[in-house]
């Protein structure tokens, strides 16, 4: 796992979220995150658990959030690989990524 900082992934994944949520005009607040190390055979990265607060018109909130498994990230050494939108009892929004160096 040569070079790849799963901290580094967090802040690429969280700027690339929060420029999402902006072009969709939606205000994106990180909670929390949590971050931890992940490997395959073939790849390395990290998986990371966000839980955010998003402000804005609910019918796009709705829309953004149930598209953005879609969504092309430009993230720098990084490629999301799979992004999962979870929501809490208490409505809350957890968003789950799993990261891979692209080096």
């Amino acid at each position: 796992m040569k070079g790849y900082d799963e901290r580094d992934a967090a802040r690429a994944l969280i700027a690339a979220l929060t420029a999402a949520a902006l072009a969709a005009q939606i205000t994106l607040t990180i909670t929390e995150a949590r971050e931890r190390p992940w490997a395959s055979a073939t790849f390395h990265g990290a998986r990371h658990v966000l839980s955010v607060g998003v402000a804005g018109d609910v019918a796009t909130i709705e829309g953004w959030l149930a598209a953005l498994p879609e969504h092309p990230f430009a993230m720098a050494h990084h490629i999301v690989a799979d992004i999962a939108v979870v929501r809490s009892a208490n409505a809350d929004v957890v968003i789950e990524a799993l990261t891979v160096a692209n080096d």
